[in-house]
């Protein structure tokens, strides 16, 4: 840009001061921009996004990094998302169904996901797909949700619902699918940096704006006094500020350097604010480098990134299987599931009889187990994934009969707030006949010998006789979470 037409620009704009006056910060911040992008700005950083719609880590990392860094940078970033995450893909004589692991609603949100990419340009996708998370009410990612961010955003909702229900959600589904599975993570939200793994505990945009060659204006900072619009104009001018530096140093440079470490219902802070400190920062301010520390003696709990992966193979009415169920699995799902990635597979030593178009089951405790174990299956499906652990436990956890039966189905219902009836109706039906020949054909690939056959991350757990399950799965973490060695970190 013409330094003489920059300079006639910042006179003109400075005649509609009193008029239309915008702050020197956010003034300097439009120049910024226009400037970075008329010097030829073509570099972007690429981003990678792999997640699941209901899965709470996802759901905080998109609302607190992910989606401020698309709404301030989205011009400065090639970004590309996969609504998939751990969701499995079963193609069976034509026909495509998925298995999410957060349930039937999960897979569905997803494809609304993958119907917003394919229907709307590609920044109002993103946006939209963000909203859709940020749901206040219920779950998020379904039709109301939609609706309400289709209304927010002038976009018309009905084409990507319509997507999501016929068979190009399907199509787009299975394709975010195989692009998730080359991506080969363990955990969501998986997210890569120009191709970099990121570590869910660094702080994003941070990262995002290391990984630039030359920063663009969002990563930049701009300190300023509160100086008038002419004054700061001709700074910058004077200084060539708009082709040499983004940083602009104010007349009065000398600061003094205050800190506050404080807590805010603390009786002798707030005596310190209100009669010192409020009095120092209104006739100073601009004097003064001010930060505060609202922490004071609390303490910090890690939120933990790493997860261990526990498989459990097993049969709903196998004794052996309902003692390690009561005795160490449930346990250790109540005071560390959050640190867990867990897969169950109710089938066992259960056999497959296909025969003339139909699929039966020989269970080992008879055909009462099969069909408990339809249940299981059937709740996994349903409900949303640790309250699917939850119930199948209560389901094994019986004090009266065998268990795993409508009859404790019904009381487990009653105990969580679940709806037995669907799940009854799913294991009665074409439905738990396909997700038990779908887990039974995992289990085959797991090769074992015995119930209840355990992995930790991919290793073998002896249970038998073993009463030290939660010690092993705490060995299998790089950093012990604070269930394991019961004491919290203190940020000193």
């Amino acid at each position: 840009m013409d330094k003489n037409l920059f300079s006639q620009q910042l006179c003109l704009d400075y005649r509609d001061f009193k008029l239309n006056y915008v702050s020197p910060i956010k003034r300097a911040n439009t120049l910024m921009s226009t400037l970075f992008k008329d010097l030829g700005q073509k570099e972007k950083v690429r981003i990678d996004l792999y997640y699941e719609v209901f899965c709470p880590h996802c759901i905080n990392f998109d609302e607190n990094q992910f989606g401020p860094l698309v709404e301030s940078m989205g011009d400065y970033l090639d970004v590309h998302t996969y609504p998939y995450g751990n969701a499995k893909t079963i193609e069976e004589k034509g026909n495509i169904s998925f298995l999410c692991q957060h349930g039937p609603p999960e897979c569905y949100g997803n494809k609304l996901h993958a119907c917003a990419l394919d229907n709307l340009e590609h920044s109002k996708a993103l946006l939209f797909n963000i909203c859709l998370m940020n749901s206040t009410e219920g779950g998020g990612s379904d039709d109301k949700t939609a609706d309400e961010c289709g209304k927010n955003m002038n976009v018309d909702s009905k084409p990507i619902k319509l997507c999501a229900k016929g068979n190009r959600g399907t199509e787009l589904l299975k394709y975010y699918g195989e692009e998730s599975k080359k991506a080969n993570f363990h955990h969501v939200p998986y997210v890569l940096i120009n191709g970099k793994k990121f570590n869910n505990s660094d702080y994003f945009k941070k990262t995002v704006c290391e990984a630039f060659k030359n920063s663009p204006p969002p990563c930049q900072s701009i300190e300023t006094n509160d100086l008038n619009e002419r004054d700061f104009a001709m700074r910058l001018l004077s200084n060539d500020y708009y082709l040499t530096q983004f940083k602009f140093i104010p007349i009065y440079s000398e600061k003094v350097d205050i800190k506050i470490y404080y807590e805010c219902l603390c009786p002798d802070c707030i005596k310190f604010d209100v009669e010192q400190f409020s009095p120092v920062l209104e006739t100073m301010n601009q004097y003064l480098e001010i930060h505060t520390y609202p922490y004071g003696n609390a303490k910090f709990i890690p939120i933990y990134s790493e997860k261990v992966d526990i498989k459990i193979y097993y049969e709903c009415l196998c004794p052996d299987c309902i003692k390690f169920d009561v005795e160490q699995f449930s346990p250790v799902l109540e005071t560390m599931n959050q640190y867990l990635e867990i897969h169950t597979y109710p089938y066992g030593n259960a056999k497959t009889i296909k025969k003339n178009g139909k699929i039966e089951f020989i269970c080992q405790h008879g055909p009462a187990e099969c069909y408990g174990n339809k249940l299981h299956v059937c709740a996994i499906d349903s409900l949303q994934h640790i309250t699917a652990l939850r119930f199948n436990l209560c389901l094994m956890n019986s004090t009266e009969g065998r268990g795993s039966d409508d009859k404790m189905a019904d009381k487990c219902g009653q105990l969580m707030g679940c709806d037995s009836e669907a799940i009854k109706a799913c294991a009665r039906s074409n439905r738990g006949t396909e997700l038990l020949l779908y887990y039974g054909e995992q289990s085959k690939m797991a090769n074992f010998n015995y119930v209840p056959y355990v992995l930790i991350n991919g290793k073998v757990y002896n249970t038998d006789g073993n009463k030290d399950f939660k010690d092993a799965v705490c060995a299998a973490f790089d950093n012990p979470p604070p269930p394991c060695t019961n004491k919290y970190l203190v940020d000193k």
